[in-house]
């Protein structure tokens, strides 16, 4: 199965409860949340709401008195101790590390420094853990999601007033397709896009049957579009099988930086893949041919952008189908942190099992060890798991 949400409202964390909550039909799991983590105090209500014409699920959960400032390791350790599988304990910790590396690089600190404010707060905890808890219950294997709408202004937050996107949701999305609005309020907050940007990719769901699919409210109304985040059940099978674009563009007057920040700008507007490679063009002249792979729907934006950056005349359009291995993360622990590990299903049966070179990167960095030490350690580290020798 294959979980695939769109945001044309944005997203928080309590929008991809009552959307999760909403595709299960579920509210008995989400309200048992609060007591899983060992949390006084803090109830969940759900309740149908109409956004623009559309039921859908508002969740809220209430907490009492003053929220507590926690550390990632104050985080670890409650739910270390909370009544959650083991899978869901580790996408949660996934999530808050993200939350963690963001912060700090807003202000210029280390995660194991940054104090959290409203992101580790009891609410944040329970749309944290709630929706992994629910991808769990859901069983899926590979989540997408789409672009993300966001808004303009200012932002009351435990530092003072900032800017809308906060800092730590523009960090967090860099990379993944938005949608800049003209309108006022805050559509992605950090706590969103820490859950999307660590459980789901940013690409179409490809080709598969639609089972079912579930909305959550936000608690504003918009008037420009409906608050809401659709989460959709789709049935793909193994391997899947999807239609993409190839742009092809060939370049004969580019130094070899232009490709590498063309490719740079293509991906962070939403390319599922970018390469790049040195053809001899007429007359023995040394160039470049650019590939750019796209979802149908983002094709032409890319094309676009293709002419405006790379310095080409023109561009290939071609459609072509794909076959696409199912896949998901698992979070697994090292002596220098979490990484997360990319599951592929190979046809007939196996697994083929990939450390994320980013978090190695970031933690080789952080440890001053080399990549290939976390590596390495990350890929041991599931192997023990899975009890493979």
């Amino acid at each position: 199965m294959h979980l695939h949400l769109d945001f044309p409202g944005g997203v928080a964390g309590d929008m991809l409860l009552g959307a999760l909550s909403d595709l299960l039909d579920d509210d008995i799991l989400v309200g048992a949340v609060p007591d899983r983590l060992k949390l006084a105090g803090v109830h969940v209500d759900t309740t149908r709401v109409t956004r623009h014409g559309i039921q859908a699920r508002h969740v809220r959960v209430r907490v009492g008195g003053s929220p507590p400032h926690r550390h990632l390791s104050d985080i670890i350790a409650l739910l270390d101790t909370a009544e959650i599988p083991g899978v869901v304990r580790e996408r949660a910790v996934a999530v808050f590390r993200s939350l963690a590396t963001a912060e700090a690089r807003v202000h210029g600190t280390d995660i194991e420094s940054v104090h959290f404010h409203e992101v580790g707060a009891d609410d944040a905890l329970v749309d944290i853990v709630g929706t992994c808890l629910l991808v769990e219950r859901l069983g899926v294997s590979t989540i997408t999601g789409g672009t993300l709408p966001l808004g303009r202004g200012v932002v009351k937050a435990a530092h003072g007033h900032i800017p809308v996107p906060a800092p730590a949701t523009v960090e967090l999305l860099t990379g993944w397709p938005v949608e800049w609005l003209d309108q006022p309020g805050e559509r992605v907050t950090p706590t969103g896009a820490a859950l999307i940007t660590t459980l789901a990719e940013a690409r179409s769901p490809g080709s598969g049957t639609l089972v079912r699919a579930g909305y959550g409210a936000g608690t504003r109304d918009f008037e420009d579009r409906a608050n809401l985040v659709r989460a959709s059940l789709l049935d793909v099978g193994a391997p899947g099988r999807d239609e993409i674009v190839e742009l092809v563009a060939v370049i004969d007057d580019a130094t070899g930086e232009q490709p590498a920040h063309a490719a740079k700008l293509l991906l962070g507007a939403g390319a599922l893949d970018v390469y790049y490679a040195p053809p001899a063009m007429k007359k023995g002249r040394p160039g470049w041919q650019l590939t750019v792979i796209a979802g149908p729907e983002d094709a032409d934006a890319l094309a676009d952008a293709v002419l405006l950056h790379s310095g080409s005349a023109g561009l290939r359009h071609r459609r072509t189908a794909r076959v696409v291995l199912a896949r998901r993360w698992v979070t697994v622990k090292t002596r220098w942190g979490a990484i997360r590990i990319k599951e592929f299903d190979l046809p007939g049966g196996g697994v083929r099992a990939v450390p994320e070179f980013e978090d190695c990167r970031s933690a080789a960095q952080q440890a001053e060890v080399t990549l290939e030490q976390v590596q390495t350690a990350a890929s041991a580290a599931y192997r023990r798991e899975r009890g493979d020798s």
